[in-house]
């Protein structure tokens, strides 16, 4: 990871909100596997591990009881354990720039947070458990962004290969080879790593799009639970082969990383 962003996720972290985690966990993951054995041809080689991930099995389109996050939003649970989709995608052979502020559900997926709609995607899940098919819009963009980075902070085998999904780089590839052949530990974070409340778009072109997306904490940076606080995160999707993969190596982060209100942003409706 570049220097400045290394030093940006230090100063966020110094919030000690939960919702940072997700984040702080995957640029640790991007440094980590970069040193790991798989990585180093010295390093003593690892135990073998499985190198791909299988969706949960279970009935797809069937539901098992809800459940609600820290903030009271609804959580719905497919029985498959990997996602139902709510409708396809919408879009065309361009990006649409068009900002849009469209009805969002939270579904537990791999233990983590993940954000579904009926015309920005996903539309399908994959045989590895992957949500895909994303509208080529600037929302689009970032419920696939949000998605891709919680379910590489999930952990377990869903990590590499939502990374061989959703990730973009100059080592995309060698990082979700190194995630499979040593994922991270997996862990259930679907009451406590909290889907984004709100995004803004800084930059949208025919093959990117860059923007801030607002995660929502449970107190602001002095521990107060009545002050509403979000933190501001900037993802950078590129469209590749038909899909928004995220940039995994980052972009320089937003000045005001901590914000107490979402005037001037897109609400998502939950």
């Amino acid at each position: 990871m570049p220097q400045d962003n290394n030093k940006r996720w230090g100063l966020l972290a110094a919030t000690g909100a939960i919702a940072l985690t997700l984040i702080l966990v995957v640029v640790g993951l991007v440094a980590r596997q970069k040193d790991s054995p798989a990585n180093n041809p010295s390093a003593a080689s690892p135990a073998p591990a499985t190198t791909t991930s299988e969706a949960p099995k279970g009935k797809e389109g069937e539901w098992l009881d809800p459940t609600a996050d820290v903030f009271g939003r609804a959580i719905k649970v497919p029985a498959n354990g990997a996602g139902n989709p709510l409708g396809n995608a919408t879009g065309g052979d361009t990006t649409n720039c068009a900002v849009t502020a469209g009805n969002v559900t939270i579904e537990s997926t791999h233990g983590a947070q993940t954000m579904w709609t009926e015309k920005q995607g996903p539309s399908s899940v994959n045989a590895d458990g992957v949500p895909t098919g994303y509208a080529r819009t600037a929302e689009g963009a970032m419920i696939s962004g949000f998605n891709t980075v919680s379910l590489i902070y999930a952990g377990g085998p869903i990590s590499g290969s939502a990374a061989q999904y959703g990730a973009a780089g100059s080592d995309a590839t060698g990082f979700a080879e190194r995630l499979k052949a040593n994922p991270p530990k997996q862990v259930d974070t679907t009451k406590d790593r909290p889907a984004p409340s709100a995004y803004k778009v800084t930059s949208c072109s025919d093959t990117q799009v860059v923007g801030d997306i607002a995660l929502p904490t449970p107190t602001d940076a002095q521990g107060n639970a009545d002050n509403p606080t979000w933190l501001v995160i900037r993802l950078s999707m590129v469209w590749e082969n038909g899909g928004w993969k995220w940039q995994y190596e980052g972009v320089p982060q937003p000045i005001e990383d901590e914000i107490t209100s979402l005037s001037g942003w897109t609400e998502w409706h939950y």
